[in-house]
């Protein structure tokens, strides 16, 4: 008789602590985030996209004009450049971040003067980066070196080139009238790779440590291209069917160099 009131007893008390629950679960509303707050966010899935926006200041001057803003997502096969929205020093860009397999994000801010700031961003710091914002300070080259394009010893106008420096960072200009171009370098940095091409689908450069040996420090530098090749690709998997979409990185060697090749010459 105990044992069967002890039992009712629990039962009640069970009973009192579930509707207790239920009354207190049905007074909680879901958390809603204020979506409002994370406005550098759009998109969803492969489309999403971070807003990354910041300041570039100058110790020199108080007004920045004529400022370019670049920015890159890296990956181990090639950068995707995006040119940002500049307005007063400040800048803005939205960056795709869930369509690749990327490591890193670079930022080059230039002016013509040769005026430059540059900025590496990890994986893992973007977020935070598009929440706060970046400042970035120009800073003017202490080092002027001369890049000339040829072809056949012709000198080529509008010909792009692409200087890495031994500190990774991208430096980008384009050949004028005299085929010839200038880059700016701080006092610690040297030239590690030097690439340029050209629309006539001509291609050349070298990287410093290969043979022959060239010095990174010299005040100019010469760049012979030479004609791509067309050369045809055909993906398959082992039933012979043609596989579509694949992603292809391409070097240009030559007898002495292997060129990455530049992003406007990929593999279609």
């Amino acid at each position: 008789m105990l044992r069967t009131k002890a039992c009712l007893l629990r039962a009640v008390i069970g009973l009192f602590y579930f509707s207790c629950m239920q009354s207190t679960f049905a007074q909680e509303k879901p958390t809603i985030p204020n979506l409002e707050k994370y406005d550098w966010l759009r998109g969803v899935g492969d489309d999403l996209e971070m807003l990354l926006r910041g300041k570039v200041k100058s110790a020199t001057t108080a007004s920045i004009r004529d400022l370019s803003v670049s920015v890159a997502i890296m990956d181990s096969d090639r950068h995707s450049w995006f040119d940002a929205t500049t307005s007063d020093g400040n800048f803005e860009v939205w960056l795709p971040v869930n369509r690749d397999r990327w490591y890193g994000v670079e930022l080059v801010a230039s002016k013509p003067n040769a005026h430059q700031a540059h900025a590496f961003l990890h994986r893992n710091e973007l977020r935070n980066a598009a929440a706060n914002g970046l400042e970035l300070e120009l800073i003017e080259p202490e080092v002027t070196q001369t890049i000339v394009v040829k072809r056949d010893g012709v000198r080529i106008a509008n010909a792009n080139v692409r200087a890495v420096t031994d500190q990774a960072r991208e430096i980008r200009a384009v050949t004028g009238a005299d085929g010839s171009t200038k880059i700016g370098l701080t006092a610690n940095e040297t030239l590690g790779v030097l690439t340029a091409w050209s629309s006539d689908k001509s291609i050349g450069g070298y990287q410093f440590w290969r043979l022959p040996k060239r010095d990174p420090k010299a005040k100019a530098h010469a760049i012979d291209l030479i004609a791509c090749r067309s050369h045809f690709l055909h993906a398959m998997d082992e039933q012979g069917t043609a596989i579509p979409n694949i992603k292809l990185s391409l070097h240009a060697v030559t007898p002495d160099n292997s060129i990455p090749a530049p992003d406007e010459l990929a593999v279609t």
